[in-house]
């Protein structure tokens, strides 16, 4: 019953926006059953939310003088998403081995969608009662199209089943059958939940400390990015501060956005990857790569294209590598990209750029997926050595070691081992208000809610 009403709770913070405690971080869990997949926990992404378009056009005062509009649904039972951003999100239910894929679209109509559609028995929905849906039963999926004219006249979401590994080995009969359903269900279900509201001015503004997301490709290492404020010169020439919040997340790549009027924003896209674009154009135009030295140490190399021609530009790129034995083979280099994009901002020095990297980087740093109670610690390699005969286990357990309260597992650090549960707390300890849940931090562990 407590998690129940702790998710009610965070329900209501998704879509009131108001100035309450924040989540302390979003979060993504590596799922070993699905070979580089990362899904993202309940509690950070706890319904559908979908605008028609992207950051640039949703806060111009040219393009839409209003605050944006979004669509809103819950997420099918059982299922988690893998991925999101401001238009689309993928969904995956691993029990039934069932994907979802939604998609916000400002002009689509029931007539092209259908007409994709090689056999009319096949037909579910034909567009009347504003819906229309199809089976693909040969490539074991399904798609469904709802109006929503809320958002624009001709505005839809759209929707795909996909029956993943189990369509492959069931008959075409079982495959119709079972498309049918789901495809009808999800539908009619999407249909009659979805909401429309104007929400100032993203979904995520101001909900996020920051963000956690493991690494792939090299080793077990996590990377935590407190989102930072940044500020920046717009066009009128004055100088604003705003902080950064997410809109998308995808494996090991995020993007965030800092809007500092209706005329100006910044979007940062951060990637961990064995390829880097700065690295090739550091080979075809060298002398318009900088080599920048942060604060912290840390030495970037930038790239801002039409810098050296305009004296300024929108768009500017900064590579760090961090490990040159990444991959399967370890032998791949293995990077730290970032790419900003501006809209009403630019970058007239590459000593701009540079101070815009150090309130990133000083904001991002890696750290032990172990020591978080959200990511599964990895499993032992070996038993731990007997004790010896003359030590003293329950002295040494007195002191140090703590008995998990989930699975019984005895710990000595802040995280259970075994299932990653945190350490209760000995003293200095409160009460979450939502959940009950007793806490040590400034941030309730089970639920996100900020110490009183």
């Amino acid at each position: 019953m407590k998690k129940f009403l702790a998710m009610l709770l965070m329900l209501a913070m998704l879509f009131t926006m108001t100035a309450q405690a924040e989540d302390a971080y979003m979060r993504q869990i590596n799922q070993k059953s699905y070979i580089n997949t990362l899904f993202i926990v309940p509690e950070t992404y706890p319904q559908v939310c979908l605008a028609a378009n992207y950051p640039e056009s949703q806060y111009s005062s040219s393009y839409n003088p209003k605050e944006p509009l979004f669509v809103s649904f819950n997420l099918p039972e059982g299922a988690v998403a893998a991925s999101f951003d401001l238009n689309t999100c993928f969904l995956l239910d691993e029990n039934e081995n069932i994907q979802y894929n939604y998609q916000l679209m400002e002009n689509y109509s029931y007539e092209t969608m259908l007409n994709k559609c090689n056999n009319d028995a096949y037909i579910i929905f034909d567009g009347t009662d504003k819906k229309a849906a199809y089976l693909a039963p040969d490539s074991a999926r399904a798609y469904g199209l709802i109006g929503v004219p809320e958002i624009a006249k001709g505005a839809k979401l759209y929707i795909t089943i996909y029956l993943g590994g189990l369509g492959r080995n069931i008959t075409t009969e079982e495959r119709v059958k079972l498309l049918t359903d789901a495809i009808t269900n999800e539908v009619n279900r999407v249909q009659a939940e979805l909401k429309v509201q104007r929400l100032d001015p993203h979904w995520s503004t101001g909900r996020y400390t920051g963000l956690k997301m493991p690494s792939l490709e090299y080793g077990d290492q996590m990377l935590v990015f407190d989102f930072p404020e940044v500020t920046m010169n717009c066009k009128n020439g004055a100088a604003a501060t705003t902080r950064m919040f997410p809109i998308s997340l995808d494996d090991n790549r995020f993007s965030c956005y800092a809007i500092f009027d209706k005329e100006s924003g910044l979007e940062l896209e951060v990637a961990m990857e064995t390829y880097s674009y700065v690295a090739n154009k550091k080979e075809d135009i060298p002398k318009e790569i900088h080599s920048v030295t942060l604060s912290n140490g840390l030495v970037f190399d930038v790239y801002i294209p039409g810098l050296a021609e305009y004296g300024s530009s929108t768009i500017a790129y900064a590579s760090y590598l961090l490990a040159d034995d990444a991959g399967y083979k370890h032998d791949q280099k293995y990077y730290l990209n970032l790419e900003f994009d501006g809209n009403g901002v630019s970058w007239t020095s590459v000593e701009e750029m540079t101070a815009l990297l150090n309130s990133i980087m000083s904001n991002m740093y890696f750290a032990n997926p172990a020591d978080d109670p959200y990511v599964p610690a990895p499993a032992a390699t070996e038993a731990p050595a007997a004790p010896a005969a003359n030590d003293a286990p329950e002295a040494a357990g007195e002191a140090n070691g703590w008995a998990c309260p989930e699975c019984k597992a005895e710990n000595n650090g802040n995280f259970c081992t075994n299932c990653g549960t945190k350490k209760p707390a000995d003293n200095g300890n409160w009460a979450c208000p939502s959940c009950k849940t007793e806490n040590a931090g400034n941030f309730c562990s089970n639920c996100g809610t900020k110490k009183p």
